[in-house]
Formats: structure tokens, C-alpha cells, sequence
């Protein structure tokens, strides 16, 4: 069964709009593991004065 153009073109936009919400989840994450980071960068030396 071969899809219409029009079915054809409702995949299409509905596949971008899956891949920008996937890109944008991506860049979510790539954001937090920043955060963290520079918030571990930020603890560490004041971790490393805690006495044990």
C-alpha cells in the first residue's frame, strides 16, 4: 500500500518535530552535565579543607 503525498508529507513534519524534541532533549542534558561540572569544580577545593 503506497501513501499518498499528503500521508507523506504528515510523516515528514511529524519525524522533524520528533527529531527536535530528541535535539532539544540532548542539549538539555549536555546543559546539566555543564552545570554539574562547574558545580563540582566549584565543591571540590572546599571539600578537599573538610578534615577527615
Amino acid at each position: 500500500m503506497l501513501a499518498t503525498l499528503n500521508e507523506r508529507v504528515d510523516l515528514t513534519a511529524a519525524l522533524a518535530a520528533e527529531i527536535k524534541l530528541v535535539e532539544k532533549s540532548a542539549t538539555t542534558i549536555a546543559d546539566m552535565k555543564n552545570t554539574l561540572l562547574r558545580f563540582t569544580a566549584q565543591l571540590l577545593p572546599v571539600l578537599l579543607q573538610i578534615p577527615v
